[in-house]
């Protein structure tokens, strides 16, 4: 889903999503006629989708306050932890939508990451990482674009270095807590 006030902007992606037809069904004066003036996609939305997005966005304002108390709860829980720094949840005029609490490893790497992922996940905690690797390293831009491997350090710390935390709606505040606590430990017996 896209919310823009851009209306060229809207208007452009509605052409993408929909072949780049040059007129949608409500803009044909005959129905089933049109034309393509630009490459586009089959991206549009479902009714089925829609119907649930709907529902959803009925919920958001609830989700949204649950997603902030629940990474409220982690980053707060995790403050104190001088082998980790956290994602802020606002930087400059970007307040983060709180999708999950992103922890980066100050040293370790892909090994501590990848080991720290599997104990966390031994005792239910779902995890993620965005993004494991950095767009210069990956096998597209690699086989596209020679890039001298030295540069791009810091983007190579943060894909070696950082997990996703889970803070969503359905996270409760006791589960917030045990992740936490599960992090703090399984963390320590890697160290």
């Amino acid at each position: 889903m896209l919310i823009s006030k851009d209306k060229s902007l809207t208007d452009t992606i509605r052409k993408l999503s929909s072949f780049g037809y040059t007129k949608n069904l409500f803009e044909r004066s005959t129905p089933g006629v049109y034309d393509v003036d630009m490459l586009g996609y089959n991206f549009r939305m479902s009714e089925v989708a829609a119907a649930i997005g709907d529902e959803q966005l009925k919920k958001f304002n609830i989700f949204l306050d649950k997603r902030n108390s629940n990474a409220k709860i982690i980053r707060k829980g995790l403050s104190n932890c001088s082998e980790i720094d956290i994602m802020p949840h606002k930087s400059g005029k970007s307040i983060s939508s709180n999708f999950c609490v992103n922890i980066v490893l100050k040293k370790g790497g892909y090994e501590l990451r990848n080991k720290l992922i599997l104990k966390l996940k031994k005792n239910d905690i779902g995890t993620s990482v965005h993004y494991p690797v950095c767009l210069p390293n990956s096998i597209y831009y690699k086989e596209k674009i020679n890039f001298n491997n030295d540069n791009f350090m810091i983007a190579k710390h943060f894909a070696s270095n950082t997990i996703s935390l889970p803070c969503g709606p359905h996270i409760t505040n006791a589960d917030a807590n045990y992740i936490v606590k599960k992090f703090k430990t399984c963390l320590g017996e890697l160290m």
